[in-house]
């Protein structure tokens, strides 16, 4: 048990941070990959719009002032600024009645995973991915497009997994937390993994799985 200590905090993390993190609707995921990474584009672009104006105002600003900035109408700017609050790329503060909105001093969840040397992976209950670190795709060679919003099954990755490693991930999506240890090969290259698949709950309440993985292969010593 003491090889997978590591893995830990990285557990903690996604665990705290899930929800909202990946937020792709059912209705988004319904559209195909290549829907959901224009849908995902979109709302990248809204955000940035978000942050940019937020930038010109430090001292913060409220749904109603954003709101007639963008411009967007209230419903849509509350949407977004809850899910970059509980993504940690906003902060909020109550004023009274009013919310006042911003830029958040803490690192987004998506970059703090990036910054472990785990590999991570994040799927739905229906085990298309939402989302996959950098260390991850640069193990794998692939591209976040050969991932997310794709069946894990139809995946570079999934091609690569055992049997036993692929039933563990379904097992994690129903609440059934597991450690272990995989060996593969990836693009002609042996890797040894230690892991652990931990069930997640996404904002909208639906379950999910993500899958930790730390790189224990040894180097090949010439005899």
């Amino acid at each position: 048990m003491h090889k997978h200590i590591a893995i830990t905090n990285c557990i903690e993390v996604i665990r705290c941070n899930v929800a909202g993190a990946f937020n792709f609707t059912r209705e988004d995921l319904a559209s195909g990959p290549g829907g959901c990474l224009v849908v995902l584009k979109e709302k990248e672009r809204e955000q940035s719009r978000f942050i940019e104006i937020l930038r010109d105002y430090p001292r913060g600003l409220t749904i109603e002032e954003i709101s007639k900035i963008l411009p967007l109408n209230r419903n849509a700017t509350s949407k977004y600024l809850n899910r970059m609050l509980i993504s940690g790329q906003v902060e909020m503060k109550t004023f009274g009645p009013a919310k006042v909105f911003f830029i958040s001093k803490r690192m987004p969840i998506a970059g703090l995973l990036n910054l472990t040397s785990d590999l991570i992976m994040v799927l739905d209950h229906e085990m298309f991915v939402r989302y996959a670190n950098d260390r991850l795709l640069n193990v794998f060679l692939v591209q976040r497009s050969d991932l997310i919003a794709r069946h894990i099954d139809h995946t570079p990755f999934g091609a690569c997994i055992s049997l036993a490693f692929r039933q563990k991930i379904s097992d994690g999506e129903k609440g059934n937390e597991s450690i272990f240890e995989e060996k593969m090969s990836i693009k002609g290259e042996n890797w040894h993994f230690y892991g652990k698949c931990v069930p997640v709950v996404f904002e909208q309440g639906e379950s999910g799985v993500s899958v930790i993985l730390r790189d224990v292969t040894r180097p090949n010593v010439p005899s």
